[in-house]
Parts: structure tokens; C-alpha cells; sequence
């Protein structure tokens, strides 16, 4: 693709050189990795520049040329041809008043689309933009990288795509110099942050399945869809915010105290995983008059969601118990909620809920752990960003 506007490049965050025995020299990734081949000075000078600050493409050829004339600047070109398809760079593209937006490449680049002439283009119905920091964030799920926008006459323009327009690219883009205004079209359409309409969008089977909400899920829980630096232990509340404990607070009304099965009893006389597993059946049938007792849900609970053992990891309070939990943090809360009562409940109580730190209430919501904030850390390690 030939860049119109300047542009200003820097290796994107959380990418390391490393050189192998027979000198040849790999990018490394938590995501993935290339291998560049054996560099020359002029491209290891021009990697260390990208992996330490922001660099106009234009200063990066001067240099170039000022070491090694022509076959300097062709080796330059030919490391950043390399660095664009492999997604390792973050592209500044700059307008009259300065930057304009940037695309954050988190995955290797899709094929530039080839249009057909005749399909009209919109925003892509999967796209969602935010506000990050002082710039418009614009990603998609299905898109391999996100753009933030930094120019306020870009976000005017993304407005001429919130309804089918035609595919001329440089007329109708708000206030946008024609030649910003064609580059812009030509990324977004590369992003698939705007698509062809009608396109596949609207009649692949694949994406018409998807709803916005449940393609976002899909992907963002999938290592390939999640951008550079939202993954694993960000630690962003750190010194903001205290962790939550890991068991909620006793609650205040009167307490009913829950069976506690005796353990080494049932590892001689329970019934065996196997039988459990083949005998299992769901029977609709309910007796209303025969409710499940006070005794079987305190045992259940505490064989579905009691607390063996607490400790601390990093100032970060967790639990260990028999269900499985990513980092111990227990995302999900087991509630039980009930218009009825049980069998064996006191008089005079309806509860809603039972929880098994030994604490009923008649509230209308209750829980046995709480739930962790999006704060919390968990207890994996990850490689810090930003190093090259």
C-alpha cells in the first residue's frame, strides 16, 4: 500500500529481538513471533530506533540514505515491508494539523479486500467505538487490529459511514483534505471496520449467526482476539483500589448454622464417579409437599461451593475449594433464590438465599463467595509491555 500521507511508525508494545545461534534475528511475541532473517546495520539501527520512540518514516529513510545511500534506504524499505505484514507496527498517519489516527496492529494483517465497484460501504455492524484515554478507540472482533483516532475532523468523518454510502472514497468525508480522506477509507476498509454492504456481513451464514455482543465474547475469550495488554494480571487497580476478600463479609441477620458432611465417611460409602456420571437422569417431576431438606442443601453447598483453605497471594486474598476457578478468583457466585420455603427451615423464615459461610438472610440476593472485581489480580505473571 502506498502511503499518501506522512506517517510516523514505532514498534508496537511488549516485543522483544532475539538472535539465534546462526545469527539469523526472530521478533518475539507473547502472541506470536517472525523470523527477520540476518539484519544488516542499517535495519538492527533502525529496529532499535522503532523499539525506543516514535519515528517519522521520512527521518528513518534519511538516516538510512546518510549511512548507506540507495542500498541503505532499499534494505530500510524492506525490513519495514516486513514489520507492516507482520502486524509489528504501530502506524501514526498525519494530517494537515497533525496526527490524525493511529492503527494498533494486535495479530497479523488481513489481505487488503478487493472491491467489486458496485456494493456501497458502512460501518461494520460488529464495530464499537470508545472513548480511550483523550483518543476514540475503534475495534471490532473481527478486525486484526483497532485505530484510535486523535483528529476530531476524523470522528466527524466516521459519521458518513453510520449508513450505507458509496464506495468513491476521497468526496463527502466531512472536513477531511482529500488526500487524509482516501487513506482513511482504504484503512478502515483494510481494518474490516467497514465493510461492503451488502456483503458478507449480511449473507454468510458464518457472520449472520453471530450477534454483535456474542462475537465480542467469542473472540475476546480466544488468545487470537485479544489486543496487546488486556490479558492476564494487568494489576490497573493497584494503589487505586483495596482487592475485595475472598470470602464475603458474615451478613448481619441471624445466622442458621449448615450441615458439614463428614468427609471421611463418604470416601468409604459414596457412591462412585462412574455410577454418578451413567446413572445421572433429569427428572421434572417436583413435590411440593416433600421440598428439598435443610440437610441436603448444606451438604450440597458445601460440596459444590465450600472454602477449604484461604491464603494470600501478592496482598491478593484467595480460596481454594471443590470447584475449579482460573487464578482462584472465583469470577462466578453461587446464589439460590426461592419463593418457597424448605424443610427444616425455622419458623417465621422464608429465605432466598442460603450461603455456605454458615449465614442465611431473608434478603432478596445472597451469595457464598463474592463476586472479584475486574480489578483484582490474579496470581499468573505476565511479561511486561514495552520492552524491546
Amino acid at each position: 500500500m502506498t502511503a499518501v500521507c506522512p506517517e510516523v511508525l514505532r514498534l508496537r508494545p511488549g516485543v522483544f529481538l532475539a538472535a539465534g545461534r546462526s545469527g539469523q534475528e526472530y521478533l518475539l511475541h507473547q502472541s506470536n513471533s517472525q523470523r527477520l532473517g540476518t539484519l544488516t546495520r542499517t535495519q538492527r539501527d533502525a529496529l532499535h530506533q522503532l523499539a525506543g520512540s516514535k519515528c517519522p518514516a521520512e527521518s528513518l529513510r534519511a538516516m538510512a540514505r546518510g549511512a548507506d545511500g540507495d542500498a541503505g534506504v532499499a534494505e530500510l524499505g524492506s525490513l519495514l515491508d516486513q514489520l507492516r505484514a507482520g502486524g509489528w507496527l504501530h502506524i501514526t498517519v498525519i494530517g494537515e494539523d497533525g496526527p490524525a489516527y493511529t492503527i494498533q496492529p494486535h495479530r497479523r494483517p488481513a489481505p487488503l479486500p478487493a472491491g467489486d465497484g458496485q456494493a456501497g460501504l458502512a460501518l461494520s455492524r460488529f464495530a464499537v467505538m470508545h472513548r480511550a484515554g483523550a483518543d476514540l478507540l475503534i475495534e471490532s472482533p473481527r478486525s486484526w487490529c483497532s485505530i484510535a483516532v486523535h483528529d476530531p475532523g476524523v470522528m466527524g468523518a466516521l459519521a458518513a459511514f453510520t449508513g450505507r454510502r458509496a464506495a468513491a472514497p476521497a468526496a463527502g468525508l466531512g472536513s477531511l483534505p482529500a488526500p487524509l480522506a482516501r487513506r482513511l477509507l482504504s484503512d478502515l476498509t483494510w481494518a474490516t471496520l467497514v465493510v461492503q454492504v451488502p456483503g458478507e456481513e449480511d449473507t454468510a451464514f458464518k457472520l449472520r449467526q453471530w450477534s454483535p455482543h456474542e462475537l465480542w465474547f467469542h473472540m475476546r475469550s480466544r488468545a487470537e482476539g485479544v489486543p496487546d495488554g488486556h490479558f492476564g494480571r494487568t494489576q490497573w487497580a493497584a494503589g487505586l483500589f483495596e482487592p475485595l476478600p475472598a470470602r464475603r463479609v458474615s451478613f448481619p441477620e441471624r445466622s442458621i448454622e449448615l450441615l458439614r458432611p463428614d468427609i471421611d465417611a463418604l470416601r468409604l460409602h459414596d457412591a462412585t464417579l462412574t455410577s454418578v456420571l451413567e446413572n445421572r437422569r433429569s427428572i421434572r417431576r417436583h413435590d411440593d409437599e416433600h421440598p428439598i431438606t435443610l440437610e441436603q442443601i448444606g451438604e450440597f453447598l458445601y460440596r459444590a461451593a465450600g472454602v477449604r483453605h484461604t491464603a494470600a497471594y501478592d496482598g491478593i486474598e484467595i480460596v481454594t475449594g471443590p470447584n475449579p476457578s482460573g487464578g482462584a478468583l472465583d469470577a462466578l457466585e453461587l446464589m439460590r433464590s426461592s419463593s418457597t420455603s424448605l424443610c427444616g427451615w425455622p419458623n417465621g423464615w422464608s429465605p432466598a438465599c442460603i450461603a455456605t459461610t454458615g449465614s442465611a438472610t431473608n434478603s432478596s440476593t445472597s451469595g457464598s463467595r463474592p463476586r472479584r472485581s475486574a480489578g483484582s489480580s490474579t496470581p499468573r505473571s505476565r511479561r511486561p509491555a514495552g520492552q524491546t
